[in-house]
């Protein structure tokens, strides 16, 4: 299915189908989509920087720093020596499944498709949150795709003796069908180990029969800069897990979803099934005694799993195709960072040929791209950017590091997966085949990870200095597009790390933007390519990285968090947005006012403070922090459990306290909220005259506040 093959980007084992890779003793079973496997002589081994006397001992080729290995014939025997080997002076893959695709150039699912996969997504409802003697499994839903379609079935407690009973039929039935993937909306964190715990042993849910194994580490999955979340991985022999609660943070790169709750997401992406059954969650150990709410419970978990397999489709092909280059399987691939993986492809490429593996370089700063804004509201705007600037650089400039890859294989790997997602996006076009985008789409996320991984700690393959060299040659090739601006004589707007924005002071036609276009590219190698970022009729920038842009058919797009404003409260985002549309029709300044005092209005009288909560998402720093802030939080929710991801509403009350939604008695902080209104307005300040606003918080401004009931009041 791979149209080139290339040792490089897919390893040099050219078997396909492979559906999953288990180690034992020291041999390693192949599993394929067919149901067949093989088993094979495998021994795992470590590098070292020096000779061992430990092992079976050999050298790699090449002056590297990690060239001696030592292999071992037993599992206990490898633990034994890297326990006594002293870190940082050896290399050791970090799972099984690098074990071996690092070293023979293995990977899964290479000849396949995405809809050869077999996943089976499954949802439990429960009795609560806890995990405890106490717990209780109600049903089990159980969603299964294959090559005849999709079936469903429920495994319901009122139909078996005891809820052990029914777990074992549920893995039973899962060990029979015999899925590549188990998938789920928060498996990880609440299905597997809630499960396990009511059958009271691990969950036989392997391809072997054995039992589900369930980490005794913590790990963290990062989200971005600033999100975080732990959890406790699970392994399945011979299946992957993939959950889409991970997956959807994986894939929400953009940042567009309200929340990570499967309803949540379902709901923004629009695939809510006619009579889908919704259902409160916390009322099903009170209602499920009762037979007409059973019936509307049993409904609402079968939609959970299904709804699950669906986010699947939409966004697993991606990482599906990207896991045919990866030496890691699919659930790692899921739940760890692209740099590390381009590193793991990058140590294939030499351990496959039995060469020396370098060290890391150690992490250093580096002026990074060029982005500014200037403020204002402009018409009739031009915006071009490089298509794909940094690894475009990267293939313009020859740029690898040459001390630690002397063979060049960084380049080729970017050059050859350029090569590849250029001839699938075409195919894509002309066939509309799904397959090629997917395909496309997959390589992208391997080519746009190159520079991120050069500048990224404590990975075998990293270099800075390179990372700083893209980043010099991107200001500069800015740069250059930006003098064009000034040379012309025209206005420039905005600027962000690939793109510029400029104004002719009049609209320019698509052809004339095009041949402006031709005089950009005319200054640069061919290498580096500016495109058609858009033409806009209205423009306004705030301060770098947040600006609004209006198409000439009213389209708006909404850039930076400061004005997108997800995680402020309903009525605030609405505000906010409705002051953004009144500024891109020019309304007046009375109609700004206008809009101002209406919310300020809204606020001295809340009958329902949903519209004027916030949502916080429970991280660990709440559930174990001691900061007033997370001691306040933990305080609003004494008597309920949450766990870490969940999220919740909250206001302030009158006496400052943080509170729940769900208890609002009609009291809360008006000043609170009258500050953060006022604060909404501040946003603009850079492009707006906001001296007419009042900060009714004030208290030389409550006078003004208390006229604002009055209808004779002038605006």
């Amino acid at each position: 299915m791979i149209q080139s093959f290339n040792k490089l980007v897919y390893g040099k084992d050219e078997r396909e189908r492979i559906t999953g890779i288990e180690l034992g003793e020291n041999d390693a079973t192949i599993y394929y989509s067919n149901g067949t496997s093989e088993i094979e002589e495998f021994e795992r081994y470590i590098v070292f920087k020096s000779h061992q006397l430990k092992g079976k001992c050999g050298k790699l080729h090449g002056e590297q720093a990690f060239k001696h290995f030592s292999k071992y014939k037993s599992k206990k025997e490898f633990w034994e020596a890297k326990r006594q080997a002293p870190y940082p002076h050896y290399f050791c893959p970090r799972d099984d499944h690098q074990q071996y695709m690092l070293k023979t150039g293995a990977t899964m699912y290479k000849g396949m498709k995405y809809d050869d996969l077999t996943i089976l997504s499954f949802d439990i409802e429960t009795n609560g949150l806890l995990i405890n003697n106490d717990s209780v499994t109600y049903m089990i839903s159980a969603t299964m795709k294959d090559a005849f379609g999709r079936s469903t079935k429920l495994f319901s407690l009122d139909n078996y003796s005891t809820q052990q009973d029914m777990i074992r039929a549920f893995c039973a039935y899962v060990t029979a069908h015999n899925p590549d993937v188990l998938t789920g909306h928060n498996i990880l964190g609440y299905d597997i180990p809630f499960l396990q715990k009511c059958y009271g042993k691990q969950l036989p849910l392997g391809r072997d029969g054995s039992g589900v194994k369930i980490s005794g580490r913590e790990r963290i999955f990062r989200k971005d800069g600033h999100r975080t979340y732990s959890f406790t991985n699970a392994k399945v022999h011979g299946r992957e897990i993939v959950d889409t609660f991970y997956l959807a943070m994986k894939y929400d790169f953009q940042n567009k979803y309200n929340s990570y709750g499967l309803k949540s997401i379902i709901e923004q992406e629009g695939m809510i099934t006619e009579g889908r059954q919704f259902y409160d969650a916390a009322t099903i150990k009170d209602n499920w005694k009762i037979d007409s709410e059973r019936q509307k419970i049993k409904e609402y978990c079968i939609n959970d799993s299904q709804d699950s397999l669906n986010l699947c489709d939409l966004m697993l092909p991606n990482y599906f195709y990207y896991v045919q280059a990866l030496p890691l399987g699919l659930q790692e691939a899921v739940l760890t960072a692209t740099g590390s993986q381009i590193n793991a492809i990058m140590v294939r490429s030499y351990l496959q040929d039995r060469m020396a593996i370098p060290e890391a370089s150690e992490s250093s700063s580096f002026e990074g791209a060029i982005s500014f804004g200037n403020p204002g509201i402009y018409s009739d705007i031009n915006k071009v950017d490089v298509a794909s600037l940094y690894p475009s650089i990267i293939l313009e400039y020859g740029i690898f590091d040459r001390k630690k890859d002397p063979q060049g294989n960084f380049l080729n790997i970017v050059k050859e997966l350029t090569t590849d997602r250029l001839k699938n996006k075409a195919l894509a076009k002309e066939t509309g085949d799904r397959y090629y985008s997917d395909m496309e789409q997959a390589q992208k996320i391997l080519i746009n990870s190159a520079y991120g991984f050069m500048g990224a700690p404590g990975l075998n393959f990293n270099s800075p200095e390179n990372a700083a060299k893209v980043t010099r040659y991107g200001r500069e090739i800015l740069q250059k597009g930006i003098d064009w601006v000034s040379d012309k004589g025209y206005t420039l707007v905005n600027v962000d790390t690939d793109s510029f924005a400029y104004t002719t002071s009049s609209r320019l036609s698509e052809r004339d933007f095009e041949a402006q276009l031709d005089e950009i590219n005319a200054l640069f190698p061919d290498g580096i390519s500016w495109e058609n970022d858009g033409q806009f009729k209205r423009f306004i920038v705030v301060k770098t990285k947040n600006y609004v842009l209006q198409d000439y058919e009213k389209n708006v797009v909404i850039k930076g968090s400061g004005l997108k404003a997800t995680m402020k409260e309903p009525a605030l985002k609405e505000f906010i947005a409705e002051f953004i549309t009144r500024m891109l029709n020019n309304q007046r300044e009375n109609r700004m006012i206008e809009l101002y005092n209406d919310y300020a209005k809204e606020i001295l009288d809340i009958d329902d403070i949903t519209r004027w909560s916030s949502k916080k998402t429970i991280t660990k720093a709440i559930l174990t922090g001691e900061r007033t802030n997370e001691t306040k939080i933990r305080e609003a929710f004494q008597g309920q459990v949450f766990d870490e991801g969940d999220r919740i509403y909250t206001f302030f009350d009158h006496d400052d306290s943080i509170c729940l939604n769900t208890n609002f008695v009609g009291t809360y902080s008006v000043d609170r909220l009258l500050l953060k209104l006022y604060n909404m307005v501040k946003i603009f300040s850079t492009v707006f005259d906001i001296s007419v606003f009042p900060n009714y918080k004030l208290k030389r401004n409550k006078e003004l506040l208390a006229q604002l009931e009055q209808p004779d009041l002038a605006v």
